[in-house]
């Protein structure tokens, strides 16, 4: 059974999002939700929460969300994949 009902939360560990561009990621076969929002590399705040809202578009994660809250532990990607204090790939300042 894949219904939510009864879950007091639930866990997610890292990676709740890619900030690649679609010429990376996702494969069709790994889309809840057809296509990516932005196509592009997400760099900037507003590009950032444009993401996020896209990936809450899918309708099993909207019904695991009413369900009960997320306790979240970041990961890397949340912010920039392997960010470091002189940088990040694909985040790096020319």
């Amino acid at each position: 059974d894949r219904s939510p009902q009864g879950l007091d939360f639930w866990l997610h560990l890292g990676d709740f999002i890619y900030e690649y561009g679609r010429q990376y990621y996702p494969e069709p076969s790994e889309t809840r939700v057809p296509g990516l929002q932005p196509a592009n590399d997400v760099v900037h705040l507003q590009e950032y929460r444009k993401r996020y809202a896209f990936y809450r578009l899918d309708p099993d994660l909207q019904r695991l969300s009413a369900a009960a809250p997320m306790i979240s532990i970041w990961d890397d990607h949340e912010v920039a994949n392997d960010d470091w204090m002189h940088g990040a790939e694909n985040h790096q300042s020319d």
